[in-house]
């Protein structure tokens, strides 16, 4: 792979980096060849990369050579299907929590195999789309969106199905434009077990919650692309939520102890203790597979990591004719 290190702008202090992408596909099994309709979610369970289909009513686990190994869920009203696609869904191990039947179940696999699942109560259905935020949960709960007519963030859910309470205010939102597009209130939640980050997807805000949410730190993001989606907001009159201009979050995520947030086109490394952007990374490739779409699909990226470093990236329009990509990050080859 091809690296190669940008000198930073001068206003900017953090180290910028230009990385080439590798193809990275899915390979046939016995059962033939796993097909991509385009990748809308991607998360980490170490060794294993989980993906979700946009179209479809599972989720793929798959190794590190893009074998399949495991298909979580299928089409159906039975227990462990879904009526629907797949909006989102949550890792940890080989614990897996996913929210379907247009955001209004969950539902919890172990190892691949249905253990439960309960019905959600005023979940965001409105913002609940193919590219629905990524929620989280642990041994206790599980974290969903909030309704913004609660006027909070989000929901705790017991195992049991019974909503336990809010957390998070809707601030720093102004509560007119939400009324006017509820998708200024979706947000990425991601915890390192100790804390809860919580990334506003149209706003350059993060907020840090301790396990008990009780709120931490609030830090507003700095760097090129986000002073240009700042540009694009201050005249930004929502009127719906299709509307929206370029610029937002796309995904967010914690690997080794720190914050990654995708704002196109670039990869922000962040402090999660300063709120502070440590490095940037922007993705490249070479061949005749980039020259007819070079530039606007790198807007729209998903990510994970796998336990070797290696970042794993996926698009919902699979460009290039692969199925995602992989690239490895200079300062964490570093370490």
């Amino acid at each position: 792979m091809i690296v190669l290190l940008f000198l930073m702008c001068a206003d900017w202090e953090q180290s910028v980096y230009k990385v080439k992408l590798e193809p990275f596909d899915l390979v046939e099994d016995e059962a033939g060849a796993s097909f991509l309709t385009g990748v809308h979610q991607l998360e980490s369970g170490g060794e294993l990369l989980y993906i979700r289909d946009k179209r479809a009513s599972h989720i793929l686990a798959v190794n590190r050579d893009g074998q399949v190994v495991r298909v979580i869920g299928r089409k159906g009203g039975g227990p462990g299907e879904f009526k629907g696609r797949v909006t989102a869904f949550a890792v940890h191990g080989p614990a897996l929590w996913a929210i379907g039947d247009r955001g209004q179940r969950a539902t919890y696999f172990e190892g691949g195999a249905h253990v439960l699942d309960f019905k959600l109560k005023g979940y965001n259905i409105d913002a609940v789309g193919p590219d629905a935020r990524p929620f989280g949960f642990t041994n206790e709960y599980v974290l969903v969106q909030a309704h913004p007519s609660t006027r909070h963030l989000a929901a705790l859910y017991g195992y049991d199905g019974e909503l336990r309470r809010y957390v998070g205010d809707i601030a720093p939102i102004d509560v007119e434009a939400l009324r006017k597009n509820p998708a200024l209130n979706d947000t990425f939640w991601r915890t390192d077990g100790k804390r809860w980050f919580c990334l506003f997807k149209y706003r350059p805000f993060l907020l840090v919650f301790d396990r008990a949410f009780n709120q931490l730190a609030e830090f507003e993001l700095t760097g090129p692309e986000i002073e240009r989606r700042n540009e694009a907001f201050a005249e930004f009159k929502p009127k719906r939520k299709t509307n929206m201009p370029n610029y937002f979050f796309t995904d967010f995520k914690i690997h080794r102890g720190k914050l990654y947030a995708l704002c196109s086109p670039a990869l922000y490394q962040i402090d999660p203790d300063t709120g502070e952007t440590l490095n940037r990374t922007y993705f490249f490739g070479e061949g005749e597979d980039f020259g007819a779409v070079e530039g606007s699909p790198l807007a729209m990226f998903h990510m994970a990591f796998l336990d070797d470093d290696s970042l794993v990236l996926g698009h919902p329009i699979l460009p290039w004719n692969h199925d995602m990509w992989k690239v490895r990050l200079p300062y964490l080859e570093k370490r």
